[in-house]
């Protein structure tokens, strides 16, 4: 796993995800994160581009 600020996400996606035709990303988040953090994530994965996004969740035991 590499971390990346929120100010950098972006342009690291962009970067990173040049070589394919269409860019996906898996997010997942804890459940401590907050609905305007999570937002904003997505806000930044869409000005990277990219925007086939799935949200993935673990299931409660």
């Amino acid at each position: 796993d590499v971390q990346v600020s929120l100010a950098d996400l972006s342009q690291r996606l962009a970067s990173e995800s040049t070589d394919q035709t269409t860019p996906g990303v898996l997010l997942f988040a804890e459940e401590s994160v907050s609905y305007q953090t999570l937002f904003t994530v997505l806000d930044q994965i869409t000005l990277a581009g990219i925007h086939d996004i799935s949200l993935q969740a673990k299931l409660k035991k």
